[in-house]
C-alpha cells in the first residue's frame, strides 16, 4: 500500500477511493497545480474592451461556443475576444469565426511568451475557462482560471465538478451552462456590472495568494514527504492542501 497518494482536485480523490476499494482516503492528500503567484498578478495598465483565453486550444474546452456568443454580446457592447495559444482545433474555431462572420470580433494572436501573458491577464476585463460538460471533465481545474485570479480578473466557466467548486468557493467565477446564449447573458451581467468584476477579481486574488500558491503548495508538500521518509507523523496540512477536504 502506498504511503501517500497526491491528488490534484477533490473529485479525482473521490473518483480513486470509488474505483479501487482499498484505497485508505486518509492517505489522500490534495495537491492542486496552483499558480506563480509571483509571475501572475495584478499589472497597472489600462483595460482594454476584451475578454481572453489562454493556453491549449483542444477538445476539452467549449471554445466554439464562447466564439458564437460573442454575437450576442457584440449587440449591446464592443468587445473582442482573444483566444491566446495554439492546439488541435484552433483552424476548425477560426473557420466557425469566419463561418459566423465574428472575425471582426474573435482574433487568434497565436503563441504568446509566457511572461507576457500576466499583462493581458490584467488589462482584459475577463477571463473564460469553458470546459465542455463531460462526466470525464469533472475533476478538472484548468489552470489558466488560477492565472485570472492571481492577476485580478473575474473568470466565465462551462463545465460541472471542480470548477464550480472553485468558482463558488473563491467568489471569483461564474458557470455558464454550455450555450452561446447562457455564456454571453453571464459576460453581459459582468460587462453591466463594473463594480462586480472589481469585486470578485479582488476575490480571485486573495483566494489564490491563501490557498493556490505554489511556493506555499510545495513547501506543505515536501513536510509530508519528510516526514514518511522518516517515519514521523504527519503534521497538520496547511490551508494551501488541505482546504479542498476541509469543504
Amino acid at each position: 500500500m502506498p504511503a501517500l497518494i497526491c491528488v490534484t482536485t477533490e473529485e479525482l480523490g473521490q473518483d480513486i477511493v470509488k474505483t479501487y476499494k482499498n484505497i485508505d482516503k486518509n492517505k489522500l492528500r490534495i495537491t492542486p497545480n496552483g499558480v506563480d503567484i509571483d509571475l501572475f498578478y495584478p499589472m497597472e495598465t489600462p483595460k482594454k474592451n476584451q475578454i481572453i483565453y489562454a493556453g491549449n486550444i483542444g477538445h476539452a474546452q467549449d471554445l466554439e461556443d464562447v466564439i458564437l456568443a460573442m454575437k450576442k454580446v457584440n449587440e449591446h457592447f464592443d468587445l473582442k475576444f482573444l483566444i491566446v495559444g495554439d492546439g488541435d482545433i484552433k483552424r476548425d474555431l477560426e473557420k466557425v469565426a469566419r463561418d459566423n462572420n465574428l472575425m471582426d470580433f474573435v482574433e487568434f494572436p497565436g503563441l504568446i511568451s509566457r511572461e507576457k501573458i500576466p499583462k493581458m491577464y490584467s488589462e482584459s476585463l475577463m477571463g473564460v475557462a469553458p470546459l465542455k460538460k463531460l462526466k470525464t471533465l469533472e475533476y478538472a481545474v484548468p489552470t489558466k482560471a488560477y492565472e485570472y485570479m492571481a492577476c485580478g480578473i473575474p473568470f466565465v466557466g462551462c463545465g460541472e465538478g471542480e470548477i464550480r467548486k472553485l468558482a463558488e468557493r473563491s467568489g471569483c467565477g461564474m458557470i455558464a451552462e454550455n450555450s452561446p446564449d447562457a455564456i454571453a447573458d453571464i459576460i453581459l451581467y459582468l460587462l453591466n456590472n463594473p463594480e462586480k468584476q472589481i469585486e470578485m477579481g479582488k476575490k480571485g486574488r486573495d483566494f489564490v495568494e491563501k490557498y493556490y500558491s505554489r511556493k506555499q503548495i510545495a513547501s506543505d508538500l515536501k513536510s509530508v514527504l519528510e516526514c514518511i521518509e522518516f517515519e514521523k507523523p504527519n503534521p497538520i496540512m496547511s490551508d494551501g492542501i488541505n482546504y479542498a477536504r476541509s469543504q
